[in-house]
């Protein structure tokens, strides 16, 4: 943007603003690669640089090194891709949130088990919204129809949760939940921890199948460049910050995650390549003293 012809008729005393739909790859990239001099010439003005409040990490963990504002907001296909909520330019804005929904958008927070019951302030549960912007359904799919559209309301799938003022907060994707032993394990909430960690440069965590407790967690680690660690180091890590359930039991150090061309980390391939891995080692147990020398796994007590 910086060097777009344009730039020479921008005036640095004018108001201006800049609405670029950004996921957090690209702004990673702006916050460490884009020069400093640059930063601070785009912010001569008013300037905003949303962000998609469906990330990988919160909101906050992008505003270190990137000095304009960073506007979060949530827009999903099901709605045709319009935005449903937004975090106002010039009222408050709430960090990790993905603002409050739009004028001509009900919002509602339901409980998971039923999904009926509406839930009060702070409880978690799946967003459901209707209004113009909603789908008709899916085409040549009457099944997946009416799971998504109910009495006019469209089932996000997202989970969320909303405070007094209103205010979205994105916990996970519905389908993503791990229940380790019948309780609640959000991906989103262990990977923000892990990614807290100084060492560590990516992370994905999603639910893998276990003999004792029907489902249990498990973290992919990518450590940065130059940074060595063990998975008994990560753990430790967990345990002092979240609940023992939601620490993961199984920890993998890699060199890379398997991402969408966006940058998102692919849970469901992590997923996919677990079930693979202990498929191989069910029909060669042979494969089990090889792929120890290949990666580095660990397995603690359940409990």
């Amino acid at each position: 943007m910086a060097e777009h012809p344009w730039q020479k008729h921008y005036d640095p005393g004018v108001p201006h603003n800049i609405d670029y739909p950004a996921v957090p790859l690209f702004l990673r990239r702006v916050g460490t690669q884009v020069p400093r001099q640059t930063m601070y010439t785009l912010q001569g003005g008013n300037h905003h640089i949303r962000r998609d409040g469906r990330s990988d990490r919160p909101a906050g963990l992008f505003m270190v090194n990137i000095p304009q504002f960073l506007i979060a907001f949530y827009a999903i296909l099901k709605a045709g891709g319009v935005v449903i909520a937004f975090n106002p330019l010039y009222g408050l804005r709430k960090e990790g949130s993905i603002g409050v929904s739009l004028p001509d958008v009900d919002a509602r927070i339901i409980l998971l088990d039923n999904e009926e019951t509406v839930l009060g302030l702070g409880e978690i549960g799946e967003m459901v919204i209707k209004g113009p912007q909603g789908m008709k359904g899916y085409h040549n799919i009457p099944t997946e129809t009416a799971n998504a559209l109910r009495e006019g309301w469209l089932y996000t799938g997202d989970i969320d949760q909303m405070d007094e003022d209103g205010y979205f907060y994105i916990v996970d994707r519905k389908k993503e939940l791990i229940k380790p032993g019948g309780y609640q394990a959000w991906p989103r909430e262990v990977e923000e921890v892990i990614a807290e960690n100084p060492k560590v440069l990516e992370v994905g965590v999603a639910g893998i199948p276990d003999a004792y407790r029907g489902e249990t967690v498990k973290a992919w680690v990518v450590l940065k460049q130059g940074e060595t660690s063990t998975v008994d180091e990560i753990r430790a890590w967990c345990k002092e910050r979240i609940t023992p359930l939601k620490a993961p039991t199984h920890v993998e150090l890699r060199d890379e995650l398997p991402k969408t061309t966006i940058g998102k980390i692919l849970r469901r391939e992590l997923q996919s390549q677990e079930k693979e891995r202990q498929e191989q080692e069910t029909r060669y147990p042979a494969y089990q003293i090889l792929g120890s020398l290949k990666f580095t796994f660990a397995r603690e007590s359940p409990w």
